[in-house]
């Protein structure tokens, strides 16, 4: 767990860590649509800011909303009933997509 300085509500800390997983998990099960609104909104640059280093945001801005859904298919999504989110293992009895 991270340490926090002082100044910083361990409450609020936790929403919002939490607030980041919902998303990430939201996305990667083939939310497309909360990727996008998440982009738009600046969200990840956001997040960005508050990590060590300097990441540029400027590649989420070129985009393309359509080529987002059209790449998750491909990527996530295999023939017939099965779906395999990108974190969820091979072996799992239920998929979280019919």
């Amino acid at each position: 767990m991270t340490a926090l300085s002082d100044d910083v509500d361990q409450t609020t800390f936790a929403r919002s860590r939490a607030n980041v997983y919902g998303l990430f998990a939201a996305i990667f099960d083939g939310d497309v649509a909360a990727l996008i609104e998440a982009r738009d909104d600046g969200v990840f640059c956001r997040l960005a800011s508050t990590l060590p280093g300097d990441i540029d945001c400027t590649p989420l801005d070129d985009l393309d909303d359509e080529a987002l859904s059209f790449a998750y298919e491909n990527l996530f999504v295999v023939p017939g009933t099965h779906y395999v989110p990108p974190f969820a293992s091979a072996h799992a009895t239920t998929p979280s997509v019919e």
